[in-house]
């Protein structure tokens, strides 16, 4: 987290900090969807798989693969792990994309009234998404250089008692071996010569 400054550290913080929250919240709903009850929506409609069978689906798929992957997000990002950061922005898609859907069916087909729970449960996702989004652009710079730190650390560096590290030490000491004779043979080679302007001083 060092390479972002005081403000994009916060806002980083804010947004995992609004994750973690959707995220506890939606295991709730579609843990109780799961197991057969009918959960209420804001805008008046139920959340029941024994009357969609669709709702089962996606509550499973939510318990399995959503909700596990926000939870893997957030603590890979606090770890400054680029996998992290990647898992957050594709969640960015995914709110986004949900929200905006379960919003737009709403507004079109309950004429909800906008109260701060309906804002909870539909909009605010797309707020998220969007912020994610656009916090993620805009330091794509700084990720980058998150993830090329990654990949330099994972490079394992030969050691002298495996087969390419032999070769390497064998390599590195014949090439220091021949400059060493080169300079017996030839020591003048390696004197510093005086620059032209001390010997127009000396004219």
């Amino acid at each position: 987290m060092d390479e972002f400054s005081l403000l994009s550290r916060i806002s980083l913080y804010l947004l995992l900090a609004l994750n973690a929250i959707l995220t506890a919240l939606l295991l709730w709903f579609q843990a109780q969807v799961l197991i057969g009850k009918a959960m209420p929506n804001p805008d008046g409609t139920f959340d029941d798989w024994h009357q969609q069978r669709i709702l089962f689906g996606i509550a499973f798929a939510d318990l399995i693969l959503t909700i596990p992957l926000s939870v893997a997000a957030v603590v890979l990002s606090f770890q400054s792990s680029p996998w992290g950061h990647y898992l957050l922005t594709m969640l960015g898609f995914w709110y986004v994309w949900t929200n905006t859907m379960t919003t737009a069916t709403s507004l079109r087909f309950e004429k909800p009234k906008v109260t701060p729970m309906w804002f909870i449960v539909f909009p605010l996702g797309i707020f998220l998404g969007l912020g994610i989004l656009v916090w993620t652009t805009f330091h794509a710079d700084a990720l980058y250089g998150v993830w090329r730190r990654s990949e330099n650390q994972q490079r394992i560096t030969p050691e002298p008692n495996t087969t390419i590290g032999r070769e390497t030490a064998s390599k590195t000491t014949g090439e220091v071996r021949a400059l060493k004779n080169a300079i017996e043979k030839n020591p003048a080679a390696t004197t510093r010569r005086p620059p032209a302007s001390s010997h127009l001083k000396a004219m």
